[in-house]
């Protein structure tokens, strides 16, 4: 257990460990990954570092922190963040397998550079179906959900929180509902992309 106001990680392995963190957690550079371990944090955790805008008004980023979850032994990597998660990084996380659980507002920053580059403006959280992250919003109070990025494409996302406020589209191969869930717009009309495919809660009775 680690207890601080702000913590700013320069490169962690936490393996199949357990670790908590008392505070706040930012990956402005380096990296945390995460084997079949989990990681608590009861504060806020952010991935890179917010810059400036591009010509189109996307935000930039001007650090390169990325978060990496794998599988050990099938136990995926987890993530527990009691707060908000934001991410703005040059760099891409690897999401290949584990749970990223959020109870705060989630914000994505940034896209892809120019077509035909691999630079990425912001991080973009991709998860497919060999790499199956789920991304799982799990507040008591209303949660925002913002992605800046279109490619941002999670394999799962599962609500369990009665209240979302969606600021922008999203995107997954699979919507999970666990429980009666209103969703409301922020400041325009978003869409949902991919297939509401069950139930948990029902299927396991």
């Amino acid at each position: 257990t680690v207890g601080a106001n702000n913590i700013n990680v320069t490169g962690m392995v936490v393996g199949t460990n357990t670790v908590n963190v008392t505070g706040n957690v930012n990956i402005e550079e380096e990296y945390i990954y995460i084997s079949g371990g989990t990681f608590n944090v009861s504060g806020d955790f952010s991935i890179g570092k917010k810059g400036g805008v591009d010509e189109n008004g996307k935000r930039l980023a001007t650090s390169s922190g990325y978060l990496s979850l794998h599988a050990y032994n099938s136990k995926g990597g987890i993530l527990n963040v009691e707060g908000n998660f934001e991410v703005c990084s040059s760099a891409a996380s690897y999401l290949k397998a584990g749970e990223l659980n959020v109870k705060g507002n989630f914000a994505q920053y940034g896209t892809h550079g120019t077509e035909g580059t691999e630079y990425a403006l912001g991080n973009i959280l991709k998860s497919t179906e060999s790499h199956s992250t789920k991304l799982i919003f799990c507040g008591e109070e209303s949660q925002s959900i913002y992605f800046e990025s279109p490619n941002n494409v999670f394999y799962d996302m599962i609500f369990q929180n009665p209240q979302i406020e969606l600021r922008s589209d999203i995107a997954a191969y699979y919507f999970s509902i666990e429980q009666d869930t209103t969703f409301t717009f922020a400041d325009g009309d978003y869409g949902m992309t991919g297939q509401l495919y069950r139930d948990i809660e029902n299927e396991n009775e």
